[in-house]
């Protein structure tokens, strides 16, 4: 009994997981896909950011000071999240990011831009990705804005945990009531909860099928053994 608890929460943990990973993705993907609501802007460390949130996801570029000055006084300029000012604050360079997870934030991933020395083509920047797995196609407006499409693949622990206890206790009770549920639909249908026999509505003589709800007789001894 206790190695199956241990057995079904290992399993429940782990289909946490993946539902955790595959709900951020899928957000991602599907905002990718999808014509989103305009961004909102913030302003840090004088630079403009545009920030667009879909469900389960979150997407924020940034965008120099002079290219938005006309629009500064035409649109709402709202407080950075605390999340992410720290994280912009920490990452030297950063162009782009993309926080993933539902209900709560698991996974994120980041452009950073450096400029490069002057080469015989002319001076430019370079693009250097962390924890993304680049899509290899354009795929909708939400790219347009932040650049390349990318999936974030760098976990958020606190979030990861949390979505994981979420969706592992989903599994758990789909685990427990799926069984539960099948029982009670055969009582119902008046056949054996545990094979399905038919017993013709008579459950309180049991399932001679398999022995549910009978009384094990005992085994009569050889006069050997007596």
């Amino acid at each position: 009994m206790r190695s199956w608890a241990i057995r079904r929460v290992l399993l429940c943990t782990v289909l946490g997981v993946l539902t955790s990973l595959g709900v951020a993705w899928g957000a991602v993907y599907r905002a990718y896909r999808a014509t989103t609501p305009g961004p909102t802007r913030f302003i840090l460390h004088g630079t403009v950011w545009e920030e667009m949130r879909t469900p389960g996801a979150l997407f924020v570029s940034r965008r120099w000071i002079t290219q938005y000055s006309h629009f500064l006084g035409k649109v709402d300029i709202h407080d950075a999240d605390s999340w992410l000012e720290s994280r912009i604050s920490a990452t030297p360079g950063l162009n782009n990011v993309v926080v993933a997870g539902w209900p709560f934030r698991c996974l994120t991933g980041y452009e950073q831009r450096a400029q490069r020395s002057a080469t015989p083509g002319g001076a430019g920047s370079s693009r250097r990705y962390a924890g993304a797995v680049l899509l290899p196609h354009r795929l909708g407006y939400v790219e347009m804005v932040i650049g390349r499409a990318f999936l974030p693949t760098i976990p958020l622990w606190g979030g990861l945990v949390l979505d994981t206890a979420f969706y592992g206790a989903l599994w758990s009770a789909a685990l427990i009531g799926a069984p539960l549920g099948r029982r009670a639909i055969r009582r119902r249908r008046g056949r054996c909860p545990s094979c399905a026999y038919d017993l013709r509505r008579d459950l309180t003589a049991g399932c001679p099928e398999c022995g549910w709800g009978r009384e094990s007789s005992p085994v009569p001894r050889s006069p050997v053994q007596q």
